[in-house]
């Protein structure tokens, strides 16, 4: 497998989590409703949270659904690394993100307004977003 000779990043400007959760609440909810099926796909990337759930249900099964994703995961990230030449994270903060991918995947689904640099965006049909306006009209 060839990896291309480039390494895309990304940083978060985000100041807390409720800066964090905000932007990622939007970008779900804008997704979901511009590629709904696609959206509702991703879920089958989120092993491990799902795993996490089945435990309530049915607690062995669960716990080795839970290792297995676990383990895979860490694999995962760990070959990622290797052939990218340099750590893209800290291994023991993975499950954790994995269970916020989660979250706001759960949350994005009853969401019908965004927060954008302090205004409520209302979410409308067909991955519309609409503002109240700024100045009221007569």
């Amino acid at each position: 497998m060839t990896v291309p000779p480039m390494l895309v990043t990304h940083a978060s400007a985000e100041r807390n989590f409720g800066e964090l959760w905000r932007h990622e609440l939007r970008w779900g909810a804008t997704v979901r409703d511009v590629v709904p099926g696609a959206y509702m796909l991703g879920v089958i990337g989120m092993p491990l949270p799902l795993a996490l759930c089945d435990i309530v249900c049915q607690p062995r099964w669960g716990l080795a659904a839970a290792a297995f994703a676990l383990v895979s995961r860490l694999g995962v990230a760990y070959v990622a690394d290797r052939r990218a030449g340099t750590r893209t994270a800290s291994l023991w903060l993975l499950p954790i993100r994995d269970c916020l991918t989660f979250a706001v995947f759960v949350a994005s689904l009853g969401v019908r307004s965004v927060d954008w640099r302090g205004a409520t965006l209302k979410m409308e049909k067909h991955g519309r977003i609409a503002a109240e306006p700024e100045i009221p009209l007569p």
